[in-house]
């Protein structure tokens, strides 16, 4: 017990990015019930939502739908109360989930923060590349991107299974210069997801995006592989508050397997963000990320080897 806490064993992948995962944080039920929680709440069975589930693992009140295959992602919030459409037992179970992320990261659920976000990413047909390049489903990124500057750690739930692709990756080590100065000319210039890079683009913010990109399918490039129940945990934001150049990801595209029905990447997301009282420029809102950050490491460094 840490601060009256239950500790969990966590695998510390790196300190830097601040990367750690979390074995068996959910159990198979609890994660097959996410799954049809998510199902359950999409609002309109619109045609993506059909073919989805056409090729979901597992399918709400044993429906049978026949589709063809999707590209997008699809995101389902979850919220956890019982007036938004769900009952109250898996609101509450919801809740309980939310609460049990908050003490991985010593940051309770409080208000300003986005609800649970169910994923699902579509396998694609085409096959890995021959020279080992590892796509993305949807670019580089950090998770202060789309107007969430507070944000300052996330948590992944891998929900199935992946065998081929899927992977979360990190690109960008401390032993990486010259990719840490690219990353960090970026997020100087205002760019927090690759997307925002076109052809009109200075060259010079060009040539780092494609240095990213490519970094991402190095044999040295930070991977968690999807596993079932397992979380991730990683910080957006370094011990002085600012945005580390080191948390640039991106989810890696899942391929067809060419056995059965296709496997499907879900996973279940918690972006967790500063309380609203430490949202101070300045010292407050740096002293509370270096407070958090080391009140983690302490917690769980003991396993880092």
């Amino acid at each position: 017990m840490v601060n009256g806490i239950p500790m969990m064993k966590a695998d510390v992948r790196s300190t830097e990015p601040l990367l750690m995962v979390f074995d068996d944080f959910l159990t198979a039920e609890e994660c097959d019930r996410i799954v049809k929680l998510s199902l359950r709440q999409a609002e309109v069975w619109s045609a993506q939502t059909v073919i989805l589930l056409s090729f979901a693992s597992i399918l709400p009140d044993d429906r049978a739908i026949e589709g063809t295959m999707f590209s997008s992602k699809l995101r389902i919030p979850l919220p956890a109360k019982a007036e938004e459409k769900i009952l109250e037992v898996d609101a509450q179970f919801l809740k309980d989930v939310e609460e049990r992320i908050g003490d991985l990261c010593h940051c309770p659920p409080h208000e300003g923060e986005v609800p649970l976000v169910a994923m699902l990413t579509p396998p694609v047909k085409q096959s890995r590349s021959s020279d080992g390049e590892r796509r993305l489903h949807l670019g580089l990124h950090v998770d202060t991107n789309g107007n969430r500057p507070f944000r300052f750690c996330t948590a992944i739930i891998y929900l199935t299974d992946v065998t081929d692709g899927g992977e979360t990756v990190f690109p960008i080590k401390s032993t990486s210069p010259e990719l840490i100065m690219g990353a960090q000319m970026l997020l100087k210039n205002g760019i927090d997801h690759l997307d925002k890079v076109d052809e009109q683009s200075p060259e010079g913010i060009r040539v780092v995006a494609d240095m990213l990109e490519t970094a991402t399918s190095s044999p040295d490039a930070l991977c968690v592989r999807p596993k079932k129940g397992s979380l991730a945990l990683f910080y957006s934001r370094g011990d002085k508050g600012e945005i580390d150049p080191l948390s640039w990801h991106g989810g890696a595209t899942v391929h067809l397997n060419g056995e059965g029905k296709p496997e499907m990447k879900w996973t279940l997301q918690k972006f967790k963000e500063i309380p609203l009282t430490a949202r101070v420029a300045g010292d407050t809102l740096r002293q509370w990320c270096h407070d958090n950050r080391d009140e983690v490491k302490e917690a769980y460094m003991l396993s880092y080897a």
